[in-house]
């Protein structure tokens, strides 16, 4: 059985996970499995995840993506 992964770069901060798995959850797409790399001293990190729909969850992390760039940074 062959499996997507789509790979994920986000802020290395606390909740990034939990935004992506959330907006994945809102969409009703499961995730399957899920891995996280970074580097000490890095501003990003990289997920990796794995859904049973990757067409759809790819539109959905793409969405949140642009709505990320668009909002203002908060302190």
């Amino acid at each position: 059985m062959e499996t997507h992964i789509l790979s994920v770069e986000v802020d290395d901060k606390p909740g990034e996970l939990m935004r992506i798995a959330a907006a994945l959850a809102e969409g009703k797409i499961n995730i399957t499995t899920v891995y996280g790399t970074s580097v000490a001293g890095a501003d990003t990190s990289r997920i990796l995840i794995a859904a049973q729909n990757t067409d759809k969850a790819l539109v959905i992390l793409e969405d949140l993506a642009k709505g990320a760039a668009s909002s203002p940074p908060t302190k």
